[in-house]
């Protein structure tokens, strides 16, 4: 069985070569298991054009390897992502602590 294409590097491809890629391996995806409808960057390689991209690609949301809380007007194709800390109880200070204005 051939693998699902992915290269690492999106900052270094062609906007044609991202574009193709998103698109082929979601298209993959679902042809093997179910509707992929989240995309998950697998690293900190995120353009410009990202965004754009992976909502043409036909994603409903997308996901950094940005490591902080997710505010209330993110845009819904970059999405941070929230790693626990390794001790629990800074996770839970963390998780609760709300900014003051």
């Amino acid at each position: 069985m051939k693998q699902v294409e992915h290269e690492i590097h999106h900052a270094h491809q062609p906007d044609l070569v991202r574009q193709s890629e998103l698109i082929h391996s979601k298209s993959q995806i679902e042809k093997r298991l179910q509707p992929c409808r989240f995309f998950s960057f697998p690293n900190v390689d995120v353009v410009s054009d990202s965004a754009s991209e992976v909502r043409k690609a036909g994603y409903e949301l997308g996901f950094t390897t940005e490591n902080r809380k997710v505010p209330h007007n993110v845009n819904r194709f970059l999405v941070p992502r929230m790693a626990p800390p390794t001790i629990e109880h800074d996770f839970i200070r963390e998780f609760l602590w709300t900014e003051k204005a």
